[in-house]
């Protein structure tokens, strides 16, 4: 939390299927573990599968803060689809804020049918280091390949999150909420958490 801020904003952002509702229920078990008050709220899009999800976490020390964080208010974004990412940058990252995204699009249905394009994502990362002071980038769904489940991207990112140091809460209490949350899937989980910190911090290294 920044400066004199009390709260700490935290937007997870992509799409229906992505499971970053469920990476939202994780940073706030793991925070209200930490001693915090924590309030999660979302905003969907489209119902089905396939819809704009945005989870919005809020914590303080003091009173529950409200579930929704307000435009520009946001100190990180994260996003499992770069489009949905940039999105939310533009509308809730606080100037100077931090942002994750993955890099591999889940192009819409409307693109799918040649009814609209989707931007090279490269411009789309333009865009979003102009917005945010620290960008970090890379693949989740390889990474969570390389892990043993692609439905481990979620935790790829959680572990890119916490390699940030951006949210009071350590390493090994996410994981410990992780490997409680899903005991069955706790290897595949744990290692695509690993990986995701593990390039985020070699990315904040090199910067």
């Amino acid at each position: 939390m920044r400066g004199k801020k009390k709260t700490l904003d935290l937007m997870i952002a992509g799409v229906g299927g992505q499971g970053n509702v469920s990476a939202s229920r994780i940073v706030g078990t793991a925070l209200i573990e930490a001693g915090y008050k924590v309030s999660i709220g979302e905003t969907f899009g489209m119902s089905q599968r396939g819809g704009a999800v945005v989870s919005h976490i809020r914590a303080s020390k003091e009173l529950p803060p409200p579930p929704l964080i307000p435009p520009m208010g946001a100190d990180i974004v994260v996003g499992l689809e770069p489009m949905e990412t940039l999105r939310t940058v533009l509308h809730y990252l606080t100037p100077g804020g931090t942002m994750i995204t993955s890099v591999r699009p889940i192009t819409p249905p409307e693109v799918n049918l040649g009814q609209a394009k989707y931007p090279k994502v490269e411009e789309l990362l333009e865009a979003m280091r102009k917005l945010a002071s620290k960008v970090i980038s890379f693949d989740v769904y390889e990474l969570a390949a390389r892990a043993g489940s692609l439905q481990s991207a979620n935790m790829v990112i959680l572990g890119a999150l916490s390699a940030t140091g951006k949210i009071p809460c350590d390493e090994e209490l996410l994981k410990k909420t992780i490997a409680e949350r899903w005991p069955r899937a706790k290897e595949v989980n744990l290692k695509a958490f690993e990986l995701g910190r593990d390039e985020a911090l070699k990315q904040l290294k090199g910067e």
